[in-house]
């Protein structure tokens, strides 16, 4: 039997949170959400994800230091950032960092997320 890939996603927004969410549950993902980098790390101290798609833009703690935080702790997640605002500066910081991949949000990021 298979465990199924596990994922944390991070993102401020519910509306996006949950259709994201469901995108991923319907490609065979675990996902488990929540709404900011704080209560991100709190999970992430207790659970073990394979991925963490976080929004990087978020009130309390941006996807970028919830980033550094992770690889700070050497929590093994894999750690995907997203963006509605995507800028080459960020996503070179990003990769710097350590992030696995960096993708904007737009009419095509479902199909890229499914790709990564």
């Amino acid at each position: 039997m298979t465990l199924q890939p596990s994922i944390l996603l991070v993102d401020d927004e519910p509306l996006e949170r949950g259709s994201l969410s469901l995108l991923l549950e319907k490609e065979g993902y675990l996902v488990t959400s929540v709404g900011d980098g704080i209560e991100a790390l709190s999970r992430l101290e207790k659970q073990q994800f394979d991925v963490v798609l976080t929004d990087i833009r978020m009130p309390r703690m941006s996807g970028m230091e919830l980033l550094k935080k992770i690889k700070e702790r050497n929590i093994e997640s894999e750690v995907i950032l997203i963006t509605a605002y995507g800028e080459i500066k960020d996503a070179v910081q990003a990769t710097k960092a350590g992030a696995y991949n960096f993708v904007e949000k737009n009419e095509n990021m479902d199909e890229e997320l499914k790709v990564i």
